[in-house]
């Protein structure tokens, strides 16, 4: 599962379960397209937000979704 959390560290969004096989970023752009509307569909500000993610969610593909 992949998380997004609010500067505290508490869950806000999340994604469904990936299996273990697969590298960070399998399907990332999917996932977070998921998380993104469930955050917006549960009326949470965003104003301001950021992504903070581990190195292997660092890829070409992924910069180019966040912009």
């Amino acid at each position: 599962m992949r998380f997004v959390c609010e500067n505290k560290g508490i869950p806000i969004s999340c994604s469904r379960p990936i299996t273990g096989i697969h590298h960070d970023n399998f399907a990332l752009e999917q996932s977070m397209r998921e998380i993104l509307k469930e955050i917006k569909n549960s009326n949470i500000r965003t104003d301001g937000l950021f992504l903070n993610a581990d190195a292997g969610f660092d890829t070409n593909k992924f910069r180019d979704y966040c912009l």
